[in-house]
């Protein structure tokens, strides 16, 4: 290997420090030379050389007007490197518009987009791009990506499936066709789970069988926890207080938090009596020898496939027992985990099937929800009609969703549904989707069409606009779900055929509310109907699903700690772990 490919090697592998030497070494025996300067460049900003960085920058910069390469090498340290995402996204526009027949800086830039709520732009984009060639696997994944971002599942998997192809084995196209299974309504639970398991197949080509592990001296009282969530992520709302409870019950809690993303609520995880690791660029076996050097007797994952995930670290093996939970809504496809926890309603009996982990079912509801002290109290009800909303992620918007939902606004003359989400901060994106509803006789005025804010209080406020929220049919919403029942506003839900879209039942069976559970989206039209008749939900009414919501086990974490407690004390117990 040349020098300047070994010096990015360890670049990659994020071995800062040797980096740096490999690239100051090369810069003096070749002076001057662009890409030797931006890994310098590169690793002094990771190791908080910020001055010689944007020095060693701005010797490169006069270059990038006429290297594309270049371009585009700075257009991603602006992003990478310097969290510049406008900026660094700006750069790369100007560079492909330059150089369009430059294929990686053509990717790039799509798959860039693909990741900035800007659904519209990747698709038209990346269409165009397939359509004129040359294929490759960036693009196939920024097009899929952006179509699933605007609630086109069958339409990205699709396209991956066509990537397969030429790229059989590729697993970041695997991982994205799993991924894209669990909100793709053609997909049953058995072909979520054959989409998992081929991607998990393709992982475990690259493990190696008998790896170099400390040897395991586990103890059943040590819990690993494995998570990219440890911030201000949907799930922490979840991990945290359950977190809490189990280190109360005796538990020795090591956390191992896999990305680099810090904010107030990573520093709430940390300020637990649990121990912390930051690990975002730990290599599997790496990761997998210290959990075992730490005793770990049961890790708990809470990714699936979520970004962020580690299941190549899982398939290591390094805990004698291994379960997932919570942050995915489907399997991880690999047997090296043990258990998934779920409950009854989110998967009845006969549904065991669908999962490679053999599924345990807790007793109630399977999470519980940990209210924002900050939350607001419900206000008035503004003026207006009658309000459906749901502030989920649109890419659960599927086919069969938009057509349940036109079918309530249609039975119901004068209402209106508000969205919200960041993806509809995207204009292109809040007209394709208006022009969703439109196609199916709904007047497209009477969408509300929001994006995403960072404000806690205000997002949560919105919910006094809203008297029903509606579930996707697909995927169903969890963290939103909890903030309307917060907010006073229940959800009328439609259970399916699979985990993903069972959750909104447990949820309302455990706040109390059951009523607004219809068997069927006919019913769940009626169920609207009645409830838009009765007219806008008055402040008493908002109390009183807020105060039933915080009264029930669902807003109670202890209730689901206790449970998880003596699960994961059986499951240590099953496999013969015993305290030193």
């Amino acid at each position: 290997m040349d020098p300047l490919a070994s010096a990015n090697t360890l670049l990659a592998a994020r071995r800062n420090e040797e980096a740096a030497q490999a690239f100051a070494r090369l810069a003096i025996q070749a002076p001057g030379h662009p890409l030797v300067l931006l890994g310098l460049a590169t690793a002094q900003h990771r190791l908080g050389k910020k001055e010689a960085a944007l020095a060693n920058l701005a010797k490169v910069r006069p270059r990038a007007s006429s290297d594309p390469v270049i371009a585009h090498n700075i257009a991603k340290f602006h992003l990478a490197e310097l969290d510049q995402k406008d900026q660094g996204l700006a750069l790369l526009r100007e560079a492909h518009e330059k150089w369009p027949g430059d294929v990686p800086l053509r990717d790039d830039f799509i798959g860039v987009l693909s990741g900035l709520d800007a659904a519209g732009e990747t698709v038209d984009l990346g269409r165009a791009a397939l359509a004129k060639g040359p294929d490759s696997v960036n693009l196939r994944l920024a097009l899929a990506a952006g179509l699933l971002q605007r609630g086109d599942a069958p339409a990205s998997t699709d396209v991956l499936r066509g990537a397969l192809d030429a790229w059989p084995t590729h697993v970041k196209v695997l991982e994205s066709i799993a991924r894209a299974s669990v909100y793709d309504p053609r997909a049953d639970g058995p072909a979520v789970r054959a989409a998992h398991e081929v991607h998990a197949a393709a992982i475990r080509r690259h493990v190696p069988a008998n790896p170099p592990l400390p040897p395991a001296r586990p103890d059943p009282r040590v819990l690993g926890i494995l998570s990219p969530d440890f911030k201000r992520h949907s799930v922490a709302h979840f991990s945290l207080p359950l977190i809490r409870e189990l280190a109360s019950r005796g538990w020795k809690v090591r956390c191992y938090y896999t990305t680099e993303s810090q904010d107030d609520v990573t520093a709430q995880f940390k300020a637990l009596p649990v121990s912390f690791l930051d690990c975002p660029w730990m290599p599997p076996i790496e990761l997998a020898s210290r959990i075992r050097a730490d005793h770990v007797g049961v890790l708990l994952d809470l990714a699936g496939l979520s970004a962020g995930h580690r299941l190549p670290t899982l398939l290591l093996r390094p805990a004698p027992v291994q379960l997932t939970y919570l942050g995915y809504a489907a399997t991880t496809g690999a047997a090296e985990l043990a258990a998934r926890l779920v409950d009854a309603h989110t998967d009845p009996d006969g549904h065991d099937a669908h999962s490679t982990e053999r599924l345990i079912r807790l007793p109630g509801c399977f999470i519980a929800y940990g209210p924002s002290a900050s939350a607001p109290e419900p206000g008035s009800t503004p003026p207006g009609p009658f309000t459906f909303g749901s502030f989920n992620a649109l890419l659960k918007l599927c086919d069969p969703t938009a057509d349940f939902w036109a079918d309530i606004l249609r039975a119901t003359p004068g209402t209106r549904l508000l969205l919200k989400t960041g993806a509809l901060s995207d204009p292109p994106t809040r007209e394709h989707t208006r022009r969703r509803f439109e196609s199916r006789g709904v007047d497209g005025a009477r969408l509300d069409l929001r994006g995403w804010s960072d404000d806690t209080r205000h997002h949560l406020s919105l919910y006094d606009e809203v008297d029903l929220a509606l579930d996707p049919l697909t995927y169903h919403g969890t963290t939103t779900t909890c903030e309307a029942l917060l907010m006073g506003v229940p959800t009328l839900t439609v259970p399916g055929a699979r985990h993903a879209s069972r959750v909104g039942a447990s949820l309302m069976h455990a706040a109390g509310l059951p009523e607004w559970i219809a068997p069927t989206p006919a019913q769940g039209v009626r169920l609207a109907s009645r409830a838009a008749a009765a007219g806008r939900r008055d402040p008493a009414s908002r109390n009183q699903v807020r105060q039933a919501f915080l009264a029930s086990p669902l807003a109670n974490p202890s209730s689901v700690a206790a449970s998880l407690d003596r699960a994961l004390q059986d499951l240590a117990s099953h496999a013969g772990l015993r305290s030193s």
